[in-house]
């Protein structure tokens, strides 16, 4: 993490003690403690997000971004393309792990993963107007673009 981290804790230090912004929006802050010393925060998780990402999808070292249901989707194909990025072959021994890879946790499998990732409706439906509205805002839109996501309308 310290490769990165002064980075990232610049892009994060106006957000620490704000819980309204001027518009009156409420937002939860978010604390992420990479090491004892390094601890950034973010007004929110949509904004913590866009920032990760825009920091590796602007990097200017080689990097490899795959999206999770890509590999939740298409494990195989993913793989199979990294192999051959990598200048090597797929291995005759892949395979999924179909069940739980934890001992601890929700206990996800295979097939409960894509049950909830592959319904839209499953994956919004604890959110509010006002939280569609906000990630639809504050969510960055080249970003959703480049990795062929969208925003439920609202």
């Amino acid at each position: 993490m310290q490769a990165f981290g002064k980075e990232l804790q610049a892009m994060a230090d106006n957000n620490k003690n704000a819980t309204t912004d001027k518009e009156d929006e409420l937002s939860f802050h978010v604390k992420v403690v990479f090491e004892k010393t390094s601890i950034m925060y973010w007004k929110s998780l949509v904004h913590l997000w866009s920032d990760w990402y825009q920091y590796y999808y602007h990097a200017t070292y080689p990097r490899l971004m795959v999206r999770f249901e890509d590999m939740l989707f298409h494990p195989k194909a993913v793989v199979q393309a990294i192999a051959e990025c990598a200048g090597t072959q797929l291995s005759p021994n892949f395979r999924l792990q179909t069940g739980s890879s934890k001992t601890h946790g929700s206990g996800t499998t295979l097939l409960t993963a894509i049950e909830k990732t592959s319904d839209a409706k499953k994956r919004i439906h604890q959110m509010t107007n006002e939280d569609l509205q906000f990630a639809a805002k504050h969510l960055d839109k080249n970003l959703i673009k480049a990795f062929h996501y969208s925003i439920p309308e609202v």
